[in-house]
């Protein structure tokens, strides 16, 4: 089978299906397709191409069959998608290139694929005698991206990239056999702030060959009944012009934990018979600090705060086990499974709280910090989170964490308990970007 017959045999084209996907009376798409954003961004001839949407918009699934459609073209020169981080690829860009095929290779006999989980992801797909690669990689460590040319890239959420990742990619996409050289960047906007908005909106946009499309979640026709208005309720009317709109609006100024009124949030509440102490903790050595909790199955309230000078996890677990001999649960920084200490036996700081007899809860990795503090506004404005006054220096560092860069030490200095507050927060009451949710409990 010749390459141009694979790619648009009628059997494979509903990959990259350019016809708008027929609708379901239950929302769900009963033949894929493109929906116009779609379309356009797909028929862009620039070398790179840009879908700025908001959450929900079809991104992942563009640039999903994008990358197949890449890969089978430019077969066997490799091509790669490059995430934030590994536990984010794995969730958006290897699960929906992983569903694409899996779907294709149940209808067309003749497309086969493996995925190999190891790090980078790599899908080896094969058509007829063709032997095609896709590579998923993170941009945590820039570095690592260096390697062998390729045919072609996608960059998903550049916006939480650092600029390195597109300079290394920019410098990849040279393979001389690739029929197709292109770099596709999708994403959803982070302010106005960033290489991200400098490529498609600032200084950088003249310097390369660049097409934009960009478009609000509303163009997907295909999202599940109330998610749109759910979205909308979750953000205030800055990030939801990003965040739905997909514009870029200036998300960097005034109060970071806006939603905090002290009128509200700063009360005392009797304690529930069933309610569980627990602690939330960031692992900064001076100081480390944490937040002392009660919780319920619907809110928590803050009762204690610690900030405690040259302290590592084993002296924190000593003095909680001293002063709330009750706790049990902490709710900590996620690297800290991966942090070692100088002590002896050079354990995580994880290792040591679970040596002293707590419950860590944390996922594998932190969720982005605008995530993070997305989910404490909206369990602030949701009424699910108070604060004891007696709990002084988060009152005050909640009203005074601002965006600005006019006192750095100052912000500094505020973020260590502010994260030990947020770590908790973010993980009972997560920003759930499928949902649209900012208060779903978890256990």
């Amino acid at each position: 089978m010749s390459l141009t017959h694979a790619l648009t045999s009628t059997a494979i084209a509903p990959f990259w299906r350019l016809d708008v996907p027929e609708i379901a009376e239950s929302g769900t798409i009963a033949r894929g397709g493109m929906f116009h954003h779609q379309r356009e961004w797909w028929e862009l001839p620039n070398f790179i191409r840009g879908l700025v949407t908001g959450y929900g918009g079809g991104k992942t699934m563009a640039l999903g069959k994008r990358m197949i459609w890449l890969a089978l073209k430019n077969a066997p020169v490799p091509v790669v998608t490059v995430s934030p981080s590994y536990p984010m690829a794995l969730t958006t860009i290897v699960q929906t290139i992983d569903e694409l095929l899996a779907g294709k290779s149940r209808n067309e006999p003749e497309l086969r694929y493996n995925l190999f989980r190891s790090q980078p992801y790599r899908f080896d797909i094969r058509l007829g005698d063709r032997r095609a690669t896709i590579l998923c990689m993170s941009g945590e460590r820039p570095e690592r991206l260096k390697g062998s040319n390729i045919a072609a890239a996608g960059i998903d959420e550049p916006f939480i990239q650092p600029v390195e990742v597109f300079q290394q990619i920019l410098a990849r996409v040279r393979h001389p056999d690739a029929k197709l050289r292109e770099i596709n960047i999708t994403g959803t906007p982070e302010g106005v702030v960033g290489w991200g908005y400098d490529l498609f909106q600032g200084d950088m946009r003249d310097k390369h060959d660049l097409g934009l499309v960009q478009c609000a979640s509303t163009e997907n026709l295909a999202l599940p009944s109330g998610y749109l208005e759910r979205l909308v309720n979750s953000y205030d009317e800055a990030a939801a012009e990003a965040y739905v709109h997909g514009k870029f609006v200036n998300l960097s100024t005034g109060r970071v934990y806006h939603s905090y009124d002290p009128d509200i949030h700063s009360v005392d509440v009797e304690k529930p018979a069933e309610a569980e102490l627990c602690v939330g903790m960031d692992f900064n050595v001076n100081p480390l600090a944490f937040v002392v909790f009660w919780r319920t199955q619907s809110r928590l309230h803050i009762v204690g705060e610690h900030e405690l000078p040259n302290c590592d996890a084993e002296q924190a677990a000593q003095f909680i086990r001293d002063k709330y001999p009750t706790v049990r649960r902490i709710y900590p920084d996620a690297s800290g499974q991966n942090r070692q200490h100088a002590g002896a036996g050079g354990k995580s700081a994880h290792g040591y709280l679970r040596d002293a007899g707590f419950t860590i809860c944390a996922r594998r990795a932190n969720p982005q910090i605008v995530d993070r503090i997305n989910a404490c506004n909206g369990a602030l404005r949701h009424g699910r989170v108070t604060i004891a006054p007696s709990c002084r220096k988060m009152r005050a560092y909640l009203l005074g964490y601002t965006h600005t860069d006019s006192n750095k030490q100052v912000q500094k200095d505020m973020s260590h308990l502010l994260d030990a507050f947020g770590y908790p927060v973010s993980y009972l009451f997560p920003v759930d970007r499928n949902k649209a949710t900012t208060v779903a409990f978890r256990q």
